[in-house]
């Protein structure tokens, strides 16, 4: 059974996505700008290096974990611990003054 099953579920999973991707669009955006004024142009290619790495090696290692999670219990509980984890990490890194009156 897919999460998008049944029409009482598809607007509040298509509303979700919508808001994660202009979230999405909206930090890149940010980060990108920010480190492109922040690092010394000689070190900008390695940096954006480790920083490509480090945003897209994780992904596949969260997907090999999220499938047998999710065939073990449900992908209620899955989506529901990785928004969790995102609710709970992200306030922590806002509770850390620096980051909140960060400018670039």
């Amino acid at each position: 059974m897919s999460i998008i099953d049944g029409s009482r579920r598809r607007p509040r999973v298509v509303a979700c996505a919508f808001i994660a991707g202009i979230s999405s669009a909206l930090f890149n955006t940010l980060v990108i700008t920010t480190i492109q004024r922040r690092v010394p142009p000689e070190s900008l290619s390695r940096v954006m290096s480790y920083v490509t790495f480090g945003a897209y090696s994780v992904g596949p290692i969260g997907l090999a974990i999220a499938g047998p999670i999710a065939e073990a219990t449900s992908i209620a509980v899955v989506l529901g611990a990785g928004v969790t984890c995102q609710l709970i990490v992200n306030s922590i890194v806002l509770a850390v003054r620096s980051v909140r009156t960060f400018r670039s």
